[in-house]
């Protein structure tokens, strides 16, 4: 396990692979806290309640931390099966507020973190990387998308600043553990596919490759890395 001076701050903590990683942290004896919009994660562990969506808790949450922050791993993101032809304006705007809106929140709140934390991680979704072929899919991919470019975006700034922070993006392909079909398919429980049929990866594996990224060199920097099982198709 790498060395670590200061907090790892996990984002969406309450579930999937927020949850596996902040206990994996935890357990392993890292510094570390979890952030999310409820108050406990599916291993137990009690977590600072702060929403994306809101700026301000963000900011109060960070502010109640002992020490600095090291790493700040970003978990965050939702998504939902809505086509064209369903009402699906509620599944539009909770993406675009959480995906979209919601990382500009947690990209403004780290700008300004002091000291420069060593690392800011991203976890998306290979779906900012091709337009999604499954019906019903595209407002989630293009949240996705838009997310991918503030963060590398965020990167260049961070660069021109002479901030210290590495930006690093994972976009993991289909996981499984993380009840996504369930989610996803809220709004139409009929449209549901055996997702998890084809090849997928496991949670677990997604949390190894956050931790090899956040224990790089650091003068080294994987900015933008899919992960996917070997036999998934796009």
């Amino acid at each position: 396990m790498r060395e670590q001076h200061g907090l790892t701050i996990v984002l969406g903590a309450s579930s999937g692979v927020g949850a596996a990683l902040l206990e994996r942290l935890l357990v392993e004896g890292a510094p570390a806290v979890g952030f999310s919009r409820r108050a406990e994660s599916s291993f137990g562990r009690s977590l600072v309640v702060a929403d994306v969506t809101d700026r301000a808790a963000l900011v109060g949450a960070v502010g109640g931390l002992d020490g600095p922050v090291e790493s700040v791993v970003n978990c965050v993101g939702v998504g939902f099966y809505a086509p064209w032809d369903s009402d699906g304006s509620p599944e539009w705007s909770e993406m675009a507020a959480t995906n979209v809106a919601g990382l500009a929140n947690v990209l403004s709140v780290v700008g300004t973190l002091a000291p420069d934390p060593e690392n800011y991680l991203h976890v998306g979704s290979l779906a900012a990387h091709r337009p999604s072929s499954s019906p019903g899919n595209a407002v989630y991919s293009a949240t996705k998308l838009a997310g991918r470019a503030m963060v590398n975006d965020f990167r260049n700034w961070s660069v021109s600043a002479a901030r210290a922070t590495r930006v690093a993006m994972l976009s993991p392909a289909l996981i499984n553990g993380t009840d996504f079909d369930v989610n996803f398919f809220r709004a139409d429980e009929t449209a549901r596919t055996p997702l998890y049929e084809r090849p997928y990866l496991a949670i677990e594996e997604v949390v190894d490759v956050i931790l090899r990224m956040l224990a790089m060199p650091r003068h080294l920097e994987i900015s933008d890395l899919v992960l996917r099982h070997r036999l998934q198709e796009d």
